[in-house]
């Protein structure tokens, strides 16, 4: 209950601010939720804070009204996504169709050459340092060629590595991974089947 109470919380006070003041909404204790209005004054200086505690049939009345913003927010979400899958699944049958040419395969091409060069990967407390193919289509471990494992793109912001056969794999197991960014530096992270996490990075 104190979790679903928490979300609808952030969600309310994100959609309850003002010109001149701010309202959000603060968890008491398992059973009381305050409306908590802030006031400023022309120098943005809070000058008044204000607490509505709600009762029982308030609160009730604030979870339904949540509930129903939730489902708004979602149905258009849902939308959103519904559109551009459509989208996305039109344009890959069009590259099969006019040119024979595979999504997957496209997006590898265009992206490998960010494989290049040496990566660390960091499986739970081991660290593997590695470096690229000649084609950045592997990792090799720097001090045990036969250790390795294939790399590729599959989707814009999702890479893949799994085992090579005849080669020791780092991990037995195929890994699909996130890329993200910081500082301009891009990395890699996923979790094996154990749940363990892997990280994929210069």
């Amino acid at each position: 209950m104190k979790n679903f109470l928490i979300i609808i919380l952030l969600f309310l006070s994100f959609n309850s601010f003002s010109q001149s003041d701010s309202i959000f909404y603060e968890i008491i204790d398992s059973v009381t939720v305050a409306e908590v209005t802030i006031s400023y004054d022309d120098s943005d200086r809070e000058v008044s804070k204000k607490y509505n505690y709600l009762d029982t049939a308030e609160l009730k009345v604030f979870i339904e009204r949540a509930t129903i913003k939730l489902d708004e927010e979602l149905y258009f979400a849902e939308l959103h996504y519904n559109r551009s899958l459509r989208n996305f699944n039109g344009a890959k049958k069009n590259l099969v169709e006019r040119y024979g040419e595979n999504y997957q395969n496209l997006i590898n091409d265009s992206r490998k050459s960010s494989f290049s060069g040496e990566f660390k990967i960091i499986l739970g407390d081991s660290i593997y340092t590695t470096r690229s193919n000649v084609a950045n289509s592997a990792l090799i471990n720097s001090n045990d060629n036969t250790q390795k494992m294939r790399i590729r793109w599959i989707r814009s912001r999702v890479i893949e590595i799994k085992p090579i056969d005849g080669s020791t794999p780092f991990i037995d197991e195929t890994i699909i991974l996130e890329a993200r960014s910081r500082d301009g530096e891009l990395f890699f992270v996923g979790r094996s089947e154990g749940k363990e996490r892997i990280v994929i990075k210069r």
